[in-house]
């Protein structure tokens, strides 16, 4: 194990208190740049300042359309804002504006596949030789060419959305899980064979129906992708105002591009709830430390909480840690 690896390892440990972050923090910050800024970040945090110098990374909903209607997911159920999707004009303005930045996540809420031009995006990432990450429900890789195009697109990390197996998926997802098992499959395989240097990881979310496949999800998974995700579930559907620890979301860097350009705190802000900024009018730089997001970060520093991190209940079981807390 080298260095930076045993820092992580300990930062996740007893900083994050998630020893299972570890290797995905390893991979955000790269770079002694981006661990510096990072730490410059956290150090703000724990001194309850209101201000977070850097920007660590970009998060673009590509879109907040989707083709699935998931159990636990808001985006067709109850979802207000407007269904669009991300001008390309719009995204290459914020990556060129944002040079130091090499994390972007390809992903907020929505399929990102249904961007129409999802691989020019991906295209331009890997020419400014970025570290990036893209989450999709697998249901649009429907053939040897999509899949190719995908694992030679420069990506990172490709990760793919599996709760649970066989009737608990199909009951979750509304899609065949047998399909989907079998293009997880052919993902792995054509990337061995084109010798991409794309990591292949599987995410399930953790709620009722799902909590007592996770055994069997590592069981039938942990050798054959490359690394297992389990997260839980964000309870949306119900007002449940729960006292809330600090979240260290307002301080880490972040930047959440919702689909129209606006900008917020927090991927879990589906409805746009915490809009700090509109990327369309403003550079990120400026609108990160504005006095809209250092006001939040004075109330939360005091325990004043905006509604949705109030409503923000995660499903508790012992089988993975709080994201928010």
């Amino acid at each position: 194990m080298g260095i930076k690896s045993w820092f992580f390892r300990l930062a996740a440990k007893y900083y994050l208190k998630k020893p299972e972050q570890a290797e995905f923090i390893e991979t955000r910050y790269s770079s002694l740049n981006g661990i510096f800024k990072q730490g410059i970040n956290q150090i703000c945090y724990i001194l309850h300042l209101d201000v977070a110098p850097f920007i660590t990374s970009i998060q673009f909903e590509v879109t907040n359309t989707c083709n699935l209607k998931c159990k636990m997911c808001p985006v067709n159920y109850t979802m207000t804002r407007k269904k669009t999707k991300m001008d390309f004009g719009l995204f290459r303005k914020i990556v060129d504006a944002n040079k130091g930045v090499e994390y972007y996540l390809m992903f907020n809420w929505g399929e990102p596949l249904l961007h129409p031009q999802i691989f020019d995006m991906l295209g331009y990432l890997k020419q400014k030789k970025k570290n990036v990450f893209i989450t999709t429900n697998a249901t649009l890789l429907d053939s040897e060419e999509k899949m190719k195009k995908l694992l030679t697109a420069g990506l990172t990390r490709l990760t793919v959305s599996m709760d649970g197996f066989d009737k608990t998926y199909e009951k979750v997802r509304g899609f065949k899980y047998s399909i989907i098992k079998q293009r997880v499959l052919k993902l792995v395989e054509l990337r061995n064979s084109l010798n991409s240097k794309t990591k292949i990881d599987l995410n399930m979310v953790v709620f009722k129906e799902t909590e007592s496949e996770v055994k069997r999800f590592y069981k039938e998974w942990k050798l054959i992708v490359d690394r297992l995700q389990i997260q839980p579930s964000i309870d949306f559907f119900t007002d449940k105002d729960v006292k809330r620890p600090r979240c260290k979301e307002f301080y880490r860097g972040n930047a959440v591009v919702l689909a129209d350009g606006r900008v917020t705190v927090c991927c879990g802000d589906y409805d746009a709830k915490m809009v700090i900024g509109d990327a369309n009018r403003t550079s990120l730089k400026k609108i990160w430390n504005n006095a809209k997001i250092r006001k939040l970060r004075q109330l939360q520093n005091k325990g004043i909480f905006p509604s949705i991190c109030r409503n923000c209940n995660e499903y508790r079981t012992e089988l993975v840690n709080p994201r928010f807390e």
